[in-house]
């Protein structure tokens, strides 16, 4: 999905209007009241699809990425079983640093996990509905240099 005002880049506001009403242009959320209008990217013309990935050449990686950013949450039950359940076999806990690698790495699988179950989040991210790997692992792994203090 790309907002009209992204669409902007490469049309007039009025050759965007007439694409709308003639049906060329698929239009998923109406705008108004302060909200920008939101197009399906699939039902742009090649030549307008062309120019806006020259535009915007990461807009799957940019979408995954802020979709984490609004629902990335620390996984508590993670870091309880890596700081305080978790021994090794000769009763030493694990290192601190270790204990914040493995409970954001849970953290992202869980937010990973979130998303999967919601295909509507999925289908907004990425165009068409069909998972992207290759994005994924991008967007997720700005999440991985995140680090939690006093984990």
């Amino acid at each position: 999905m790309r907002t009209a005002q992204e669409l902007e880049a490469v049309i007039s506001r009025a050759s965007y209007e007439k694409m709308v009403t003639r049906g060329k242009i698929q239009v998923a959320r109406r705008g108004c009241r302060g909200r920008h209008a939101l197009v399906v990217f699939d039902s742009l013309p090649e030549r307008l699809k062309s120019e806006m990935r020259e535009i915007y050449p990461q807009g799957g990686v940019m979408q995954l990425q802020k979709w984490f950013r609004d629902n990335y949450t620390l996984d508590t039950e993670a870091r309880t079983f890596y700081s305080v359940t978790f021994r090794f076999d000769n009763g030493d806990p694990l290192p601190a640093e270790k204990v914040v690698e493995y409970t954001n790495n849970a953290s992202v699988i869980r937010a990973v996990q979130r998303l999967m179950t919601n295909t509507r989040a999925i289908r907004r991210a990425q165009q068409g509905g069909r998972v992207n790997w290759d994005e994924m692992a991008e967007a997720v792994g700005t999440r991985s240099t995140v680090r939690f203090a006093g984990c």
